[in-house]
């Protein structure tokens, strides 16, 4: 993963961060993550806010995910 995207505090706020962070979303260490939220986005409805998980974070490999039931409404705002 490149070292040059912001991981600021409150970053994710810039649009230009949010959609690199998007862009990052089909890359082969996210790619099933991406895919599992999209298939739970479509339960509810596409209109249900729901939030991707971090593409520079660890990951599909990663040896620990915690999956929260409830985000709060700024990870959902951050998408």
């Amino acid at each position: 993963m490149r070292s040059e995207f912001s991981d600021e505090p409150y970053s994710l706020g810039k649009p230009e961060v949010h959609e690199e962070r998007v862009s990052l979303l089909c890359c082969d260490r996210v790619s099933a993550l991406t895919q599992f939220v999209d298939d739970l986005k479509l339960e509810p409805g596409p209109d249900v806010d729901m939030p991707y998980f971090d593409p520079l974070d660890g990951g599909q490999n990663a040896k620990l995910l915690a999956v929260l039931e409830t985000p709060g409404p700024k990870a959902v705002m951050a998408g």
